[in-house]
């Protein structure tokens, strides 16, 4: 977790450093407007549980030395699967609620969020244009946490008005 919190999300998203609360964020589902970059430390527990629930038929199987029922197995690691995705689900719901109260443009920004990632989640593909180069990709992940994008030049190069994400969308003459 250290490696992933102190140098892999700083490259990625182009800072210095990740606070705590950003983390957690970063740690959430796509649809919870996350990353899904999980927390392993936050995680294992409940994995590991899911874990031994999923394979509770096949390690009973080995031990009892009978054969494996396949059907039931296939049942517990299904149910012990959405178990735990419906337990975080429910902890991420419950921190982007504690989140969203802090003030109106949290609020609307949490909710974007988790309607506009589906980018995060696509495969990259030429033929499709779904592939973006590594700029692309940071650039459009600093927008997602309201964070400016890196190398926006002061001017706009079209009308020479001051440079903002809103300006450079909107311009008419010059813009991105």
């Amino acid at each position: 977790e250290e490696a992933i919190r102190d140098h892999f999300l700083p490259a990625l998203l182009g800072v210095e450093a990740v606070s705590g609360e950003d983390r957690e964020l970063y740690a959430h589902g796509v649809k919870q407007g996350g990353l899904a970059i999980r927390n392993p430390v936050d995680t294992a527990l409940i994995m590991y549980e899911a874990s031994k629930a999923a394979t509770e038929e096949l390690v009973e199987s080995m031990m009892e030395g009978k054969s494996l029922n396949l059907e039931l197995h296939q049942e517990k690691v299904k149910a012990a699967s959405k178990a735990a995705r419906e337990e975080r689900g429910e902890r991420e719901r419950t921190i982007l609620q504690e989140r969203e109260g802090r003030s109106t443009s949290e609020k609307w920004r949490i909710r974007r969020s988790c309607l506009s990632g589906s980018w995060l989640t696509c495969t990259p593909s030429y033929l499709n244009g779904t592939e973006l180069s590594a700029d692309e990709f940071r650039d459009n992940v600093r927008l997602r946490y309201n964070l400016k994008p890196l190398e926006l030049p002061e001017r706009c190069d079209g009308c020479g008005a001051a440079m903002t994400v809103e300006h450079a969308l909107q311009c008419k003459v010059g813009g991105l």
